[in-house]
């Protein structure tokens, strides 16, 4: 994979005994001088930008969608084509309502031209490429300036600000860090510049997790940083085990997975443990974090323009779900404009009633269209992740579960247990007969362990019904 040079880049290749000696020199530096002005900029205009009025805000919004509307009509002949198909011109745009006389895009527009939405070479300094996989394996190749880093974590660390973290606050780390060897019988590795203590999501055995829990409160970090899905792993072995998390541990720092009642309700009802969501994705286009005083996500105005889209490309109303589009701000090598992301979002108000600021809420993210629903038998229905129950104490004992669907009308629930004993897979069957009804049929059936994707990602439902893509969201069961 090309990746164009820049000191976060270089700094992940470096070997482990490098970082260890540079760390032991620069441990005195703060991380924000280490990260560079660039970083430092970036932080401080995040942290003024979350305390501006709703007419700044929108006066720097129209502003860089001026600049990025501008430069793909002048650099890429994709939008050019695209732009006059539809009778626009940079010049035409005075308000966010001219934005709806473009075409949305999705990820097959971008695989079909992404070689006509460059801005310039790909050989060109300051390029990286990056890839994703979608729902139906098929991966999505763009590029991107690598300048991003710096906006992008400055984002990031100025949403975690609103739980009290700041930048070189010791984490615990649980997000799909391949670390191919163990060190004292344990896969950890740590980071001495950001004071991250990294554990292996791909080894989650009882004694793996005891090691890491044992660890996890010998250093007491400062911050949890984790997939939902394995923090849940990790705070199911540790009820089950009567173990808790140190005092020191303010937050649970949660990313790049749906979060689901169920985790709220494991980590914050019974761990007791503050849960801080943010939402962001590969394309850099939008980034949302919870409020510091509820549940509910704020977009980032500084970051990408958000809109919350119909079918037709419209505006759905407050409560209304929709497609989650963006348009990115940060990416200056491969502009996404009205880009539908695939995620499914409730679109809440324009101002927090809680915290007061004036910034778009959304209420829920439903994940990637297809990949957290259950279709029905009549191929049409389907059952949301988020509707089946998960409230109650069904799965204590239980490290990981995960659905998976083949055909229409039918899924299997993988279940792993904590102490590696099975359970009564019929307790599961009639905790869920109430929601799939008649419409789906389940087999459970108790498993060592669930696969995780290349990045120790772990989905809820592992959806492989041919033609999910193509359902529409009102064909959503109703919960």
């Amino acid at each position: 994979m090309k990746r164009a040079f820049s000191k976060r880049n270089l700094w992940d290749k470096t070997p482990m005994p490098a970082k260890a000696l540079i760390g032991s020199v620069l441990s005195s530096v703060p991380l924000a001088w280490i990260l560079g002005r660039d970083f430092r900029r970036n932080y401080q205009f995040a942290l003024e930008v979350d305390r501006w009025d709703i007419q700044h805000i929108h006066q720097y919004q129209l502003q860089q969608l001026r600049r990025i509307l501008a430069l793909a009509w002048e650099k890429t002949d994709f939008y050019r084509e695209s732009f006059r198909t539809v009778g626009f011109e940079p010049g035409d745009f005075k308000s966010f309502s001219d934005l709806h006389k473009l075409p949305t895009i999705d990820k097959t527009v971008v695989r079909e031209n992404w070689q006509r939405m460059l801005t310039r070479p790909v050989t060109a300094p300051g390029v990286d490429l990056v890839t994703t996989g979608g729902t139906s394996g098929e991966p999505m190749r763009f590029y991107m300036s690598s300048s991003r880093h710096a906006p992008e974590f400055a984002h990031l660390t100025a949403a975690w600000h609103r739980v009290g973290y700041r930048p070189g606050d010791s984490m615990a780390v649980l997000r799909g860090r391949l670390i191919k060897e163990p060190t004292n019988e344990m896969y950890y590795e740590y980071d001495p510049l950001f004071r991250h203590h990294y554990y292996s999501t791909f080894h989650m055995s009882p004694d793996d997790l005891r090691r890491y829990v044992r660890h996890i409160n010998e250093v007491r970090p400062s911050f949890v940083h984790a997939y939902p899905s394995s923090l849940s792993a990790l705070a199911t072995f540790m009820l089950a085990e009567g173990l808790t998390f140190p005092s020191s541990v303010r937050a649970a720092l949660l990313e790049s997975e749906p979060v689901l009642p169920h985790h709220h309700k494991l980590i914050e009802e019974r761990m007791g443990l503050r849960l801080f969501s943010c939402y962001g994705h590969s394309e850099k286009l939008v980034m949302a974090a919870f409020c510091e005083k509820s549940n509910h996500y704020h977009v980032l105005p500084s970051y990408g323009y958000c809109e919350v889209l119909n079918a037709n490309g419209y505006p759905v109303g407050e409560g209304e779900s929709g497609d989650l589009t963006g348009t990115g701000f940060i990416n200056d090598v491969m502009p996404f404009i009205r880009y539908r992301t695939g995620d499914r979002v409730a679109r809440g108000g324009e101002r927090c009633s809680i915290c007061g600021r004036p910034h778009l809420q959304l209420t829920g993210i439903e994940g990637r269209w297809g990949q957290e629903f259950l279709v029905c038998r009549d191929g049409h229905t389907l059952i949301s992740m988020t509707s089946l129950n998960l409230h109650d104490d069904t799965f204590d004992g239980i490290v990981r579960f995960q659905f998976v669907q083949d055909q229409p009308g039918a899924a299997v629930l993988l279940l792993v247990p904590a102490n590696g004993t099975t359970g009564d897979p019929l307790r599961f069957k009639r905790h869920f007969a109430p929601k799939l009804g008649h419409g789906v049929d389940l087999e459970v059936t108790f498993v060592p362990e669930i696969p995780l994707t290349r990045v120790g990602k772990q989905p809820m439902i592992l959806q492989r019904c041919e033609g999910i893509d193509g359902l529409l969201p009102d064909q959503i069961a109703a919960e």
